[in-house]
């Protein structure tokens, strides 16, 4: 088989179904609530400052997601090298040449302050 010849699927340039249809569903939503935007706003502004907060905590959550912690448990040095040679095969970054070394990685969400 020829590098980067495709066999099926869709063709170059084709958009994604599911991405075609969140963008038709998000057009079309906007649309509908485009004339009450001011209701909206209004309806906002009447609520007591506690429920007003808590619905502004709320959209916040929606549009930025919590992060989440990662866990990366290296055990086999000579696998990483594979891993790492076959992402950046022109010269990536080597690992240090140890045998049985262990290493842990962990990312803890951060902490609003």
């Amino acid at each position: 088989m020829p590098k980067g010849a495709k066999y099926g699927g869709r063709k170059k340039g084709t958009p994604n179904k599911s991405t075609v249809s969140a963008e038709e569903f998000r057009a079309a939503l906007l649309n509908k609530a485009w004339p009450l935007i001011p209701q909206i706003f209004d309806d906002i502004q009447s609520l007591k400052p506690e429920e007003r907060a808590k619905l502004m905590l709320r959209l916040i959550q929606i549009i930025m997601p919590a992060q989440t912690s990662m866990n990366l448990n290296l055990t086999n040095l000579d696998e990483m090298k594979q891993i790492i040679a076959s992402k950046y095969p022109f010269g990536g970054i080597s690992p240090p040449d140890k045998k049985d070394d262990k290493t842990d990685v962990e990312q803890k969400p951060q902490s609003p302050d």
